[in-house]
Formats: C-alpha cells, structure tokens, sequence
C-alpha cells in the first residue's frame, strides 16, 4: 500500500522540455550540491555546468536532457511511496509540511486503513 512520506531537506529542481523533477540532495555527489548551492538559489544552465555534474543530475532527469538545474533549500518534498518496495510517484516540493500533506490528499486522496 502506497503511504505518504514527506522529509524536510535540500532538494535540485532540474527542469527541461520533459517537466520538472525534484531530486534530494542527499542522492546526489557532493560537488554537485556544492556547485549549485553556491549559485545563491538561482538556477544554472546546463552549459555552464561541468560534465561531471551534468552527468550525475542527468540521471534523474527522464528526457534526452535538461536545461536547468535550481538549488532549492530547506523545502518539503512530498510523495507516496511503498514501504519495503522500490514503488514511489515523484517527489513534488512545498514550502511548509501542511501544504506537503494538503498537497498529497489533494492529487492521491485519503487512504482508507480498514
């Protein structure tokens, strides 16, 4: 059963022709969290990317490429996710946990335990 999970934390929005993705960091190499932190929260194109960077957020990016990516920090992420499985829909991100949960009934619904 799919069941809400919602963390407190850094995430990258890398955005492109096939939508916007959120990733945590804490998936991520460090040096690229570091590269775009120190960017003050703007995004950063692509191409002024290192490779090495651009390689490691290209793999969480579900299209050909993407064209920016944005340091967001100390955000709610949010999503449904299956204990135990590797099942979960894609994390969207809040700037407070009520709008996280309000977010999650909104678009899933309520689970109904019995």
């Amino acid at each position: 059963m799919m069941q809400p999970e919602i963390i407190k934390d850094d995430f990258v929005a890398i955005d492109g022709r096939c939508g916007l993705y959120y990733v945590p960091t804490d998936v991520l190499a460090r040096a690229t969290v570091r590269f775009l932190s120190e960017a003050g929260g703007e995004p950063v194109h692509a191409d002024e990317m290192p490779e090495g960077i651009r390689a490691d957020l290209a793999q969480f990016y579900e299209g050909p490429e993407f064209e920016t990516a944005e340091f967001l920090s100390d955000v709610y992420g949010a999503r449904l996710s299956a204990p135990g499985y590797l099942d979960s829909t894609e994390w969207t991100v809040h700037s407070s946990e009520a709008e996280a949960e309000e977010y999650l009934a909104e678009t899933y619904g309520k689970e109904d335990d019995s």
